[in-house]
């Protein structure tokens, strides 16, 4: 509390008194309180969809909709909006659930807004559904099912693949229910039982073919993410190094990431990185390079994934003056 406040204060609790005279005890100040407001700039370090490329069929012989997942890694809670490059073929709704509308290609955006806008994709192919001859009956293959017909597994950093088994049925029952497996993918694979195998992630299709009738076929979508992982494996831990590191405004470094389970060196994690105070350095979220701005001292965050903020190790950076 300055002098000038604690005078008046005291002429406003006593009888008037000589020289109670505040301008001429002392003069005004010109020193003015200062009063700190919380920064509440949104920062956003990241944005990604979970899902690297949909490719489907339009028709009756697959589901006609997909969930769409984005992450954003911000300092606080952002709001996301959806887009679709080609509403004829496929649309996307403000929870990101995308409707197959017709055949064709099209984009589904998701764009967030911070100090910058970022933005990330997600491609979407459409072809038609093969033709079923629904004008057989009795010995003839009349249609088939595959059960489940959408397939949702979790591919976590570090843990086995997952597996899912897929059965085909072939109508009616009466014939032969004998089905060929196909898949050409890099987000899973199928054996000839119809065991579906996570590999990457993204979204495909599983094929089933009969073999009483090779027109006659249908499709399992299969969806591979990484949501709800949780944290990194237990007893893990992330670390950088060194400790502090001193770069000159204009110049970059790379420090070095090292994670461990249950105190051995792995490779299982994906660092994701972040500075504490952008202005005087920024670090490239996945790379890991910092570039210094301007002189000061900011600290850089290493997590164990973009998906997983623990555990995380810090390092301060230094950029000196002059």
């Amino acid at each position: 509390m300055s002098k000038r406040l604690l005078i008046t204060l005291f002429c406003m609790m006593t009888p008037v008194l000589p020289g109670c005279n505040i301008e001429q005890i002392i003069p005004p100040s010109t020193d003015t309180d200062t009063v700190s407001v919380p920064d509440t700039t949104v920062q956003i370090y990241g944005v990604a969809i979970t899902t690297s490329s949909i490719v489907s069929q339009y028709g009756v012989c697959t589901p006609q909709t997909v969930q769409v997942t984005a992450v954003v890694y911000s300092n606080r809670p952002v709001s996301m909006a959806w887009s679709s490059s080609n509403p004829a073929v496929a649309t996307v709704d403000a929870a990101g659930v995308v409707t197959f509308r017709g055949l064709g290609t099209a984009t589904i955006t998701v764009t967030v807004v911070g100090k910058a806008t970022w933005t990330a994709s997600v491609s979407v192919t459409l072809t038609p559904c093969p033709a079923v001859d629904t004008t057989t009956t009795g010995s003839k293959v009349t249609g088939m099912s595959i059960t489940p017909a959408t397939v949702t597994m979790k591919m976590c950093v570090g843990l086995p693949a997952p597996t899912q088994q897929l059965t085909a049925k072939v109508e009616p029952a009466t014939v032969d229910q004998s089905v060929t497996w196909s898949m050409n993918s890099a987000v899973a694979s199928v054996n000839s039982t119809g065991l579906v195998t996570a590999k990457s992630l993204g979204q495909t299709m599983a094929t089933a073919r009969s073999v009483a009738d090779t027109t006659v076929a249908r499709n399992a979508t299969i969806i591979v993410n990484d949501e709800g992982c949780g944290v990194a494996p237990a007893d893990s831990t992330i670390q950088i190094v060194p400790d502090t590191i001193t770069v000159g405004a204009g110049q970059t470094v790379t420090p070095t990431v090292v994670c461990r389970i249950n105190g051995t060196i792995t490779s299982a994690c994906q660092p994701w990185f972040r500075s504490t105070s952008e202005e005087v350095a920024v670090v490239g979220p996945s790379s890991g390079i910092v570039t210094a701005i301007k002189p000061g001292t900011t600290r850089i965050i290493a997590q164990w994934s973009m998906l997983k903020q623990f555990p995380a190790d810090t390092s301060v950076v230094i950029v000196p003056s002059g």
